[in-house]
């Protein structure tokens, strides 16, 4: 058994960006010395890592939903938290303060090493936001460490007092892929993002619609699930665009698909420190992003920012970053490292948080 055991509480594991980010840290993390827990409340047992987890030897429990089910997730979070009191570190992780009952459950039954994590820049909901501010006026008496994937991330939910850690990936995996998928086509163009309202697929599929117009030998590559994925497949069959799109669903391999694309997009509406744009820059390809996405995520210098009002300006990008060429390998190696994007730096940050609480006994 490790010598210390740590509760990660998310809503859920599928393949998003702080899901991902988890898992990049625990694959590397010494499960000889320190294990994962995970309390989930999407109540999905078939969750994109679960089995994943229960390999690497970490455990999978769940309570009811929230905000649908508040007062049985209340009642039940507190039943496990004063069950399972013997954990070395709490890490909560949000995009906002909305979710606050471990919080505030931790802290009463006076549990060692609560940590809270933002990788978010905004709420979901306008509504949310009288919550999140509300929240946020206590936030450093409920927790005892603040952690943010960003500087903006860290302000937007502490204010100050808090520490940057990086959504770390393992940079050799993408910069030397075993594999990787060959195309035909002239322009190549990849996404990698929930189905969700503020990735903006919408907008993505109408760019793809008057981009392949213009160049017929193209492709767009979509992976990932969500919510609002049957919605935009629908859209792309509405527009003929079914042997020109091609949707992937949940992938571990995705550095397979980005080696030999010809850029990334991700249109979002907003965005914390997207791990999607780490990986795409660590494959080497050039990525056109949003203008309302966090410039913190620029590391490489074939990043490039546009706005969602023009759509011309997305067309000149991708057409310009055909003949943007690659960046050595070494350069980017030592670009995420110097970035503190590599995992292995992250290791020893976390490891001397993680056990300066109790041991798990």
């Amino acid at each position: 058994m490790s010598e210390f055991r740590i509760l990660h509480i998310i809503n859920g594991m599928t393949c998003g960006g702080a899901e991902s980010y988890i898992m990049n840290i625990y694959r590397n993390m010494d499960r000889e010395k320190i294990q994962f827990d995970f309390l989930l409340r999407d109540n999905h047992g078939d969750s994109f890592y679960i089995n994943e987890i229960k390999s690497l030897g970490g455990k999978v429990f769940f309570v009811p939903s929230f905000p649908r089910h508040f007062l049985s997730n209340y009642i039940e979070t507190k039943r496990f938290l004063s069950k399972h009191n013997c954990y070395s570190a709490i890490e909560i992780h949000g995009n906002a303060l909305i979710y606050v009952i471990p919080l505030i459950i931790a802290k009463r039954l006076h549990l060692n090493n609560i940590i809270m994590h933002s990788h978010s820049t905004k709420c979901a909901k306008k509504i949310y936001e009288i919550v999140h501010k509300w929240n946020r006026i206590y936030i450093h008496r409920m927790a005892d460490v603040c952690l943010a994937c960003s500087k903006e991330a860290g302000k937007w939910m502490f204010q100050s007092n808090f520490t940057v850690v990086p959504n770390a990936i393992d940079v050799k995996k993408y910069v030397f892929p075993k594999e990787t998928k060959e195309y035909t086509e002239e322009y190549v163009l990849c996404n990698v993002a929930r189905f969700l309202e503020v990735k903006n697929h919408s907008f993505l599929i109408d760019l793809f619609y008057k981009f392949q117009m213009l160049h017929p030998s193209s492709r767009l590559i979509l992976a990932g699930e969500g919510p609002l994925k049957e919605k935009i497949m629908e859209k792309v069959k509405r527009l003929n665009l079914d042997e020109k799109v091609e949707f992937l669903g949940e992938v571990r391999d995705v550095e397979y698909y980005l080696a030999n694309a010809t850029c990334f997009l991700l249109p979002s509406f907003y965005e914390g420190i997207p791990l999607t744009v780490i990986e795409a820059q660590a494959a080497g390809v050039p990525c056109i992003v949003s203008d309302r996405v966090n410039r913190e995520v620029r590391i490489t210098d074939h990043v490039y920012f546009a706005p969602l009002e023009h759509m011309g300006c997305w067309i000149d990008l991708i057409e310009r970053s055909k003949n943007a060429g690659k960046c050595k390998r070494e350069d980017i190696l030592d670009r995420m490292s110097g970035a503190g994007y590599d995992v292995e730096q992250n290791m020893e940050l976390l490891t001397k948080l993680y056990i300066k609480g109790t041991k798990f006994v």
